[in-house]
C-alpha cells in the first residue's frame, strides 16, 4: 500500500500523478456521462414523447448531441481544478474549453437554422405555392450558416485575446482592395434577397428585361437565368434585376394571345365568313378560354403578297384566387386551340397559302410525276 501511494504521491510537473488520474477520470467521466444522457435522451425518454408536440420532439433531437460536448467541457473544467499549472498552460486548457464550448453552440445555431428553415419556412412556402422561395431556401441557409461561423470565428478570437479592431485594420489596402472587388458581389446578393423578399415573379413565369424575353429558369444568390424562346440561357445579375423594368406577362390572370393566319387566295368571302364563325366555335370548344365573344376577335386584316391574312385574337380564362397561368398549361391550351384551329380547316376545305419557293416545289413535284421534261 505504502508503495501504491509513494507512487501516487510521485510528482510530475509540480503535480501528484493521483492529481493527473483525477483530471484524466473528470474528462472520462464527462464522456462518459454525455453518452449516457445521449442514449437516455435518444432510447427511453423519447419514448414518453413520441405523442407528445412535434415542437417538443424537435427540441430533443436539436440539444441531445450538442449536449454530450457541453458535459465533456464540463468533464475537462473540473478536472483541471485538481491541477496546479503555470499561468500560461492554465490559460491554454480554458482556452480549449472555451473552443469546445464556442463550437458546440455555433453547431446548436447553425441546427436551429436548419429547423427552423426546414419544418416551419419550407411548408409555409409549399402551402402558398411559391416556387421561387423554395429554391431560394438552401442559398438562405447556406448564407445564414457563414454568417453564424463568422461571428463565431469573431467572438471566440476576441476572447482568445486577439485584437479584433488591429486585426481588421491591419489589412489595409488588401482589405480594401477585397471589399472594392466584393462590391458587385455584395450587390448582387442583396438583389437576390430582395427578389425572393418582393417576389416580382416566380420560376418558370416569363419575363422582359432588357430587351431579353424568356421563362425564370434559375434563381441564384447573384444571378438568374432566364431560358428565351431560342432555347438559350441568358444570365442576369440580380442587381441589374433590381434597377431594371422587369414586365411579367405571366403575372397577368388575363392573358391575350394573337395568331394570324394566311390562306390562299382563292378563298371565296362566304368561306372567309364561315370559317371566322367555325374558328371561334373551335376556341370556344376549349374549356381553358375565354369565352367572352368581345374579347375573341377574328377578322380579315391584309391582302398579304402571298395570302389572305386572318388575324385571331382570343384570351386565356382568368383564373381565381390570384392563380397565374404557368408555361406548361399555357402551351397545352395553345396546343388545344391550334388543333382546333386546324380540324376547322381541314373541315371546310381552306387552304393555307403557299410561299413561291413552296408553290416552285409543288409544280415540280408535279411536274416530276407527270414524267414530263423540265424546260
Amino acid at each position: 500500500m505504502e508503495s501504491i501511494q509513494s507512487v501516487l504521491e510521485y510528482t510530475i510537473f509540480g503535480n501528484a500523478i493521483w492529481r493527473y488520474l483525477m483530471f484524466l477520470g473528470c474528462i472520462l467521466l464527462g464522456i462518459i456521462s454525455g453518452k449516457i444522457i445521449n442514449h437516455v435522451f435518444r432510447n427511453r425518454f423519447r419514448q414518453f414523447v413520441q405523442e407528445a408536440e412535434v415542437q417538443l420532439q424537435q427540441a430533443i433531437e436539436l440539444i441531445e448531441k450538442p449536449l454530450v460536448f457541453i458535459i465533456t467541457a464540463g468533464g475537462i473544467w473540473v478536472g483541471k481544478l485538481f491541477l496546479t499549472f503555470d499561468t500560461d498552460f492554465e490559460t491554454l486548457l480554458d482556452n480549449i474549453i472555451f473552443l469546445i464550448i464556442a463550437i458546440t453552440l455555433t453547431w446548436l445555431l447553425i441546427r436551429m437554422v436548419n429547423i427552423l428553415i426546414e419544418e416551419y419556412i419550407r411548408p409555409l412556402l409549399t402551402v402558398r405555392d411559391s416556387k421561387l422561395g423554395t429554391q431560394l431556401l438552401p442559398i438562405i441557409k447556406q448564407a445564414l450558416h457563414i454568417i453564424i461561423i463568422i461571428f463565431a470565428v469573431i467572438i471566440s478570437l476576441s476572447n482568445l485575446g486577439f485584437d479584433i479592431i488591429s486585426l481588421i485594420t491591419g489589412l489595409g489596402i488588401g482589405g480594401l482592395a477585397i471589399a472594392l472587388a466584393a462590391q458587385d458581389l455584395i450587390k448582387n446578393i442583396i438583389g437576390g434577397i430582395s427578389i425572393f423578399l418582393d417576389k416580382p415573379f416566380q420560376l418558370e413565369d416569363r419575363i422582359v428585361v432588357k430587351g431579353q424575353t424568356g421563362h425564370v429558369e434559375q434563381v441564384g444568390l447573384r444571378t438568374t437565368r432566364i431560358r428565351t424562346s431560342r432555347k438559350s440561357i441568358v444570365v442576369i445579375p440580380n442587381a441589374t434585376l433590381m434597377d431594371s423594368i422587369v414586365e411579367n406577362t405571366t403575372a397577368n390572370p388575363n392573358r391575350r394571345i394573337i395568331l394570324k393566319i394566311g390562306i390562299a387566295y382563292e378563298t371565296t368571302t362566304e368561306q372567309i365568313e364561315h370559317l371566322i364563325d367555325q374558328v371561334k366555335t373551335a376556341i370556344f370548344s376549349v374549356p381553358e378560354t375565354d369565352k367572352n365573344p368581345d374579347k375573341t376577335l377574328i377578322r380579315f386584316v391584309e391582302f398579304g403578297p402571298h395570302s389572305l391574312v386572318l388575324e385571331v385574337i382570343w384570351w386565356l380564362k382568368h383564373l381565381e384566387d390570384g392563380k397565374t397561368w404557368d408555361q406548361q398549361n399555357y402551351r397545352q391550351v395553345i396546343h388545344a386551340v391550334n388543333m382546333a384551329i386546324k380540324r376547322v380547316l381541314e373541315e371546310t376545305g381552306v387552304q393555307l397559302a403557299y410561299y413561291p419557293s413552296e408553290v416552285h416545289f409543288q409544280q415540280l413535284r408535279e411536274t416530276l410525276n407527270k414524267g414530263l421534261t423540265i424546260p
